[in-house]
């Protein structure tokens, strides 16, 4: 379940964990693609804590849609990203990039 739910200008941003507790987030693209499977143009926000574990602490969806939709819109998001066990061994793209060999 959802700590909170707020309408921002373009987006309804429902978290499910506080950031503060996390050394570094990012937006992968990869939860975005799984997101819009879902409702489209929504984006998921992801930490790391300091135990190298990620986790999804917030899903913003368009406006487009009532905040109550939003909420179980991200709910089914959260759902299906936790179903696809990807945060757990997730490294971003610049992470990937910037480990390859140069030749």
């Amino acid at each position: 379940m959802p700590k909170s739910a707020k309408t921002k200008v373009d987006y309804h941003h429902v978290t499910f964990e506080a950031k503060r507790k996390y050394v570094t987030c990012r937006v992968p693209e990869w939860a975005s693609h799984a997101a819009d499977s879902v409702l489209p143009g929504s984006k998921v926000t992801t930490c790391k804590d300091t135990s190298g574990n990620w986790h999804i602490t917030k899903v913003m969806v368009p406006v487009t849609v009532s905040l109550f939709e939003a909420s179980r819109a991200a709910n089914k998001i959260k759902k299906l990203l936790d179903g696809k066990k990807r945060i757990s061994g997730h490294k971003s793209s610049k992470n990937r990039r910037s480990s390859r060999k140069k030749e």
